[in-house]
């Protein structure tokens, strides 16, 4: 043992603080009747147990790491309110005390401290409603399932560095986002300039029904091999040369709300090879620095249709000195601003 308390039937104390104790079975035993109290603010504790005489210390723990057999089963009754013990993830058995982290999100009533572990543990039809402000740490991949990300009026804040996108999306995955808070003002947003990066690369299928993706990013969402996006109502903003870019095969149906480039060098829509792409809804509205459309290659494979929405431009497409424009669509409604 490291503490021994032998006083008969007198109450004792003990405060540890930035010490290093290492004991073979226990750190505390005790053959008095009476309580000791104990106080933990820091230091490094190492035995199987904290505890040997279980009723005759009333430990408070508010720092401290332990290691050497001691767990959080153990832990966890001591632990001040605000704090828990959490085992280190390159450090099997090791236990340190930090604040409780706020849960951020929750999935069918059950809370999670992270929107990376929510969406691991949403299943196929289930909503991941966000609870706080909140950031991710590595790209959510969705494959598998189809799962909606309820913003809830917060704003989720996708990578820094490092991580070239928020949300990847599988060929055989769905991801909807939704707001259901008034004023539908949730927002995923990308602070930082990464001209290599993507908010949401699209290989199954994305649905925005509501809630602002808003970011400086190369692309907001970046549709691939026969990637499905639908824009049924909020907006898609971007600062940068595409806010969506069909980059390889795959279509782009817009119902309503909207998508707007904010740079003055951007296209609200860039597409490449083989896309098809619908604007039906009377309230889209499309703006871009540049261009609303920029086509990259010759296709009339695909019915391009535009029946409505607001577009708001120095000019409608591309056209590339020499080569006319690719762009090839039929237009039966819609107001055109600024363009010829």
């Amino acid at each position: 043992m490291a503490f021994y308390y032998s006083g008969i039937n007198n109450p004792g104390e003990v405060r540890i603080s930035d010490a290093k104790i290492s004991a073979g079975k226990a750190v505390f035993s005790s053959s008095n009747n009476a309580v000791v109290k104990v106080q933990i603010s820091s230091g490094e504790m190492k035995a199987q147990k904290l505890v040997k005489d279980e009723g005759r210390f009333a430990p408070t723990i508010a720092g401290g790491t332990f290691k050497g057999g001691v767990d959080k089963a153990e832990l966890d009754p001591y632990v001040i309110d605000g704090y828990e013990a959490v085992e280190l993830p390159d450090e099997k058995g090791t236990y340190v005390i930090d604040k409780v982290k706020p849960s951020v999100a929750e999935v069918t009533g059950k809370q999670y401290q992270t929107l990376e572990a929510a969406f691991a543990a949403a299943r196929d039809g289930e909503t991941v409603k966000v609870l706080e402000d909140t950031g991710i740490d590595t790209a959510i991949a969705i494959a598998g399932k189809a799962v909606t990300l309820d913003l809830n009026g917060k704003t989720v804040e996708s990578p820094k560095s490092g991580v070239l996108m928020a949300f990847t999306i599988g060929e055989d995955g769905k991801l909807a986002v939704d707001d259901a808070s008034d004023g539908h003002k949730g927002t995923i947003t990308a602070p930082w300039s990464n001209r290599n990066a993507q908010v949401i690369k699209v290989e199954g299928e994305f649905v925005l029904n509501n809630g602002v993706l808003d970011t400086r990013a190369m692309k907001a969402v970046n549709v691939e091999n026969n990637g499905k996006v639908t824009v049924k109502g909020g907006t898609i903003r971007s600062d940068a040369p595409a806010t969506i870019d069909v980059y390889g095969q795959g279509s782009v149906t817009i119902e309503g709300g909207g998508v707007e480039t904010v740079s003055t060098v951007g296209n609200a829509i860039r597409l490449k090879e083989k896309y098809a792409l619908k604007i039906t809804g009377e309230k889209v509205k499309a703006e871009a620095g540049k261009t609303v459309f920029h086509a990259d290659t010759v296709t009339d494979s695909y019915d391009n249709q535009i029946l409505a929405g607001t577009f708001t431009s120095d000019a409608f497409v591309v056209k590339e000195e020499g080569k006319g424009t690719h762009f090839q669509a039929v237009l039966t409604g819609g107001t055109y601003v600024g363009m010829e």
